[in-house]
């Protein structure tokens, strides 16, 4: 992208303008300290509870400049966020300082083009950032490299938190064979030591998972104790048995291929490099990987189906609830020494699912609504935490756009401070019960204490009596149709807090028990008859309260009615949508797995077949079973259409442009030696010349697990600027080759191995549109595309150069001293007014109190009763702080911050009026 020159500020005015911000920010947090206030009736608390409650009731509080990140906690162990807890119920009810309450940060003075960390030993973090200045700013490339001496460690040495909030963006993924720690394994399944009934389960090509527990590391060994028959097939072949990872959304992270088992029990093996990022759950499985037609027999996986469970068969994404356990281990391996690495759009996107400029871009919006144009700009804090190691941070390179400039270029990294934002609110009636304050386990007298901030706000004796156990009401459906998956769902005691409990769920059909977290769950029942349905209410491993319950598994004759109805519904939406797209989108989609025309045949034949079955006389459960089976094998979509659009301004950015490429296609002489030189003649050419933005657009296919993007559409538009001038044939390339896009228009289209090109042109006075799409998911800003003039086009000698002549130093100093100054008073002029008037309201609720308040004061002043007099007066029906308040207010005295007095006459004008209000001055 090409770099417009800019006019930089002398370094001391830098140093000035950072200087008057911080002393004017420091300014501001010196007047008031962290504090809360109770209302005149502060609290009323539940002091009785059952084993498993919650604390209920209701605290009535005020909150004065409280840090951000503050936070309720009691004795018991409880934690929650202040701003966390009053975003999600309150967030009406408090404001910021600053407005956004997203902390101030603030650069240092003198950045550098690189930065030198030292970490002592323990754990150590540091803040640097990057400054962005302009208005409507969009970031278009980030690259920065690191280097670190930090050694082999089983700890992860360094870790990387773009935007300072507490996430990890980038960590060291490079292991070594070296294992850290002993094995780890689901809390289910037994030590070696202990005596189970040895069972085997075969692999097949659906996944054996286990939730496992893995800590922190770059990659990890999978362990499974497998065996073969003798008469086992296919024969084994590197990648038939495969090993997978899912993090704890269930999500695929990284495979490996096991090694080759023997013909009885044996550990077979493989490393899986997937960074692990933070100490989670994760699902750990087995499967085989074969041909579609092929079959595999003879490999057994070993298990057990005694509870407890915390296995399953299935897909992650798609399973819930337990029902096996299986021998699987994890080994984690040792962190490599860090040593020197990039990150960019590439190495960011390997540890992230959203990418770094998306992420910047966000972050520019919704922070500063991408105007950077103040004197501070925008800061883009980055924060190292680490070990003991030094860190050498150089080589930033991020480039953005931004009004009145095509590309800008910055390559500083400042050291960044931030001061916390603070907390104000009027009386909040607090329900304790959001809070989910849990109990001790254990019936007694208890003391309960709670504190904001280790300030202790109340403090409470409950008592904590013996809950009776308690079942399940209900649980609904109990009549359901063989052969189709229904959702059950268990009604409990609304007098039991069932926050944090857990379900078993035993279906009494042989598949054994299944642990929920929620009240419902899925399950098919295979044959007609009546089952014992036992449900348990557990609270980790104890029993809280259970019931049994019969369910009647019927004929699916209804069922298979109903799904035939709902599928007929969806195929009508979907051929609609189908019918709308051009015929290669449709092979595309027919490629990609969803035959419309064949599940439509298969649809009507299955309906023929039960109507067929409605009429005959012998036919039998079984029968509609079959059909129900069936039915279940179609993966109907839910709908075809799109799932992503976008329109973008076209920016070309050259710095990917290969100039022997476009050399190639287009037969053109672009003088490769010249290449940074045409490529700056390039975009001048084309900031000048041409005006031209791209839609977007992916279709996918809708299912109701999952969705599939089958093919991203681009449409660009290409205008002149000035219409009026005639431009010569111009190119339009693509780096991608032609045999994976798809045209839809008339093109001169030339292709080579890596590239195609367009010839448009010459004289296009209307402009020209490009529609292509090609197959999959692809980005709008992951596919390079680029407009060139011809060769001969071009005057490699023009650039863009600024004509701007700096103002002096002392100019330069003054205007911007002057303007920081007039915003400094204008922003504490109207804090001081928020204030006051947030701080008033806190005191009197009822404004005609605090004017009656005055009144009183102002015929005690006029008999010269003294302040200690009037107080002593007033001290039985008034608090002291608000008695103090209106004596000052009375006589014009500041009642906060230090202030300056833009509005004190009129404020003294309406309290006189209030006074005169209530009638004469009267003596007492």
């Amino acid at each position: 992208m090409l770099k417009r020159g800019k006019v930089k500020n002398n370094v001391f005015l830098g140093i000035a303008y950072t200087l008057i911000l911080i002393i004017f920010i420091l300014f501001l947090s010196g007047f008031a300290s962290a504090s809360f206030t109770l209302g005149n009736k502060s609290n009323e608390i539940n002091i009785n509870y059952g084993l498993n409650e919650k604390i209920s009731g209701w605290i009535n509080i005020s909150i004065a400049n409280e840090d951000y990140n503050s936070q309720f906690s009691d004795n018991f162990n409880n934690r929650i966020g202040l701003i966390e807890f009053l975003n999600k119920y309150y967030p009406r009810n408090y404001s910021c300082l600053p407005s956004d309450c997203a902390g101030i940060y603030v650069s240092s003075s003198n950045g550098a083009s690189s930065n030198k960390i030292v970490f002592g030993s323990g754990n150590n973090e540091k803040l640097i950032g990057v400054k962005l200045d302009g208005n409507d700013v969009e970031v278009t490339r980030f690259s920065l490299a690191l280097s670190s001496n930090a050694q082999e460690s089983c700890d992860s040495q360094l870790n990387i938190d773009f935007l300072d909030n507490n996430e990890s963006n980038w960590g060291n993924k490079k292991a070594i064979l070296e294992n850290c720690g002993g094995d780890a394994k689901s809390s289910c399944y037994p030590p070696p030591s202990s005596s189970f009934p040895e069972e085997w389960f075969a692999i097949s090509t659906e996944t054996y998972c286990e939730n496992i527990t893995l800590p922190k590391s770059p990659a990890f060994e999978v362990k499974a104790v497998i065996k073969k028959d003798s008469d086992a097939s296919p024969g084994f072949s590197p990648g038939l048995l495969r090993a997978s990872i899912y993090n704890s959304k269930r999500e695929f992270v990284g495979e490996c291929n096991l090694t080759q088992p023997a013909t009885t029990a044996s550990t077979q093996n493989c490393i899986i490099n997937y960074v692990a990022k933070q100490r989670e759950n994760h699902f750990v499985c087995i499967a085989a990987n074969i041909g579609d037609n092929a079959e595999i027999k003879g490999y057994k996986l070993q298990g057990k189906s005694t509870a407890p469970f915390c296995g399953f068969l299935g897909e992650p994404a798609s399973t819930s609830g337990f029902s096996k356990d299986y021998n699987i281990i994890v080994s984690a391996k040792k962190f490599d020494s860090v040593g020197n690495f990039i990150i960019n759009e590439a190495t960011y996107s390997e540890q992230n699912s959203e990418d770094i400029i998306t992420m910047l871009n966000n972050y520019l919006i919704n922070r500063y609504r991408k105007d950077c144009s103040s004197a501070n700009g925008c800061i883009v804090p980055i924060k190292i935490v680490g070990l003991q190691q030094e860190i050498n941070i150089n080589n930033l390179n991020l480039e953005y756009t931004s009004l009145g400039s095509a590309g800008t270029q910055t390559t500083t990294i400042y050291n960044v401070s931030k001061t916390l934002s603070k907390i104000n609110s009027g009386f909040i009636k607090i329900n304790l019960s959001l809070m989910n304050l849990s109990i001790p386990l254990s019936a007694g007298n208890k003391s309960w204490n709670f504190y904001l901030s280790n300030q202790k706000i109340l403090d409470k004796n409950i008592t904590v009596i013996g809950m009776e156990e308690k079942v399940i009401w209900k649980v609904y459906p109990t009549d359901v149709a063989v052969a189709t998956l229904a959702t059950f769902t268990a009604f409990v005691d609304p007098a039991i807090n069932i926050s944090g409990m857990s379900y078993s769920w035993d279906f009494g059909d042989g598949s054994g028990p299944q642990i929920t977290q929620t009240n419902k769950i899925k399950h098919t029942y295979s044959e007609v008859r009546n089952y014992t349905l036992k449900v348990r209410l557990l609270n980790g491993g104890n029993e809280l309260g259970s019931s049994s319950f019969k369910i009647s598994a019927q004929s699916p004759k209804q069922a298979i009615n109903i799904t035939i109805k709902d599928y007929q519904r969806k195929i009508s939406t979907i051929e609609s949508q189908i019918n709308a797209l051009s015929q290669a989108y449709k092979d595309i989609i027919k490629e990609g797995g969803f035959d419309f025309d064949a599940v439509k045949t298969q649809l009507s034949t299955l309906d023929t077949s039960y109507r067929q079955a409605l009429l005959s006389a012998t036919t039998s459960d079984q029968d509609y079973i079959n059909i129900m089976n069936e039915l279940n094998k179609l993966e109907m979509p839910q709908a075809i259409r799109s799932s992503a659009t976008s329109q973008i301004k076209f920016i070309n950015d050259v710095n990917e442009l290969d100039l022997s490429k476009a050399n190639e296609l287009f037969d053109e002489k672009y003088d490769t030696d010249e290449e940074e030189s045409y490529r700056n003649a390039i975009n001048s050419w084309f900031l000048d010349n041409i005006d031209a933005k791209a839609n977007h657009k992916i279709i996918s296919v809708y299912y109701d697990t999952r969705t599939e993007d089958v093919v991203s559409e681009f449409i660009l538009e290409i205008k002149p600027k000035n219409s009026e001038k005639e431009l010569n044939e111009i190119y339009v390339m693509i780096n991608a080759n032609s045999d994976k896009i798809l045209f839809d228009g008339d093109y001169d289209i030339l292709d080579s191995d890596e590239a195609t090109g367009i010839k448009i042109g010459p004289n296009v006075m209307n402009g020209k549109t490009i529609k292509f799409a090609i197959k999959g998911s692809v980005d709008v800003f992951q596919l390079p595309i680029f407009i060139l003039p011809k060769s001969g086009d071009l005057s490699i000698e023009t650039g863009i150069i600024s004509n701007l002549k700096p103002k002096s130093f002392l100019a330069r100093f003054l205007i911007g001293s002057i303007i920081t100054l007039i915003l400094a008073l204008i922003i504490y002029i109207i804090l001081q007014e928020w204030y006051k008037k947030n701080y008033e309201k806190s005191l009197f609720k009822d404004k005609n109190r605090l004017y009656n308040l005055l009144y009183f004061i102002s015929n005690a002043k006029r008999q010269n009763l003294s302040d200690d007099e009037i107080k002593k007066r007033l001290r039985s029906q008034w608090k002291g702080e608000q008695i103090i308040y209106a004596i000052k207010k009375f006589e014009g005295k500041r009642v906060g911050m230090w202030e300056i007095p833009v509005f004190r006459k009129r404020e003294q004008k309406k309290m006189q009026q209030e006074i005169m209000k209530r009638g004469p001055r009267r003596v007492f």
